[in-house]
């Protein structure tokens, strides 16, 4: 459950809400019982190695490290994306 608390910390706030439409705020305002669910649900994952159809639709984007020196900008490093 540890886990999950740091994870939910370390996401930004602010920011859009992902395919599944639920923002950051509302993971990071949740408590003790909707992460003992989520931890139920990750649980349930990992022991029967099943994904649900749902979350196999996580989309990543592409991200690029770039240094920008003035109207210089430079990629420094490229990281894929998975589909």
């Amino acid at each position: 459950m540890d886990e999950i608390k740091t994870a939910i910390k370390q996401t930004s706030s602010g920011k859009a809400a992902g395919m599944d439409g639920i923002p950051s705020e509302l993971y990071k305002a949740a408590g003790p019982q909707t992460l003992a669910a989520l931890h139920d649900v990750f649980l349930s994952i990992w022991d029967e190695e099943v994904v649900p159809h749902d979350f196999r639709d996580l989309q990543l984007s592409p991200f690029s490290k770039i240094r920008v020196t003035g109207l210089n900008v430079e990629t420094i490093e490229e990281f894929p994306s998975y589909p």
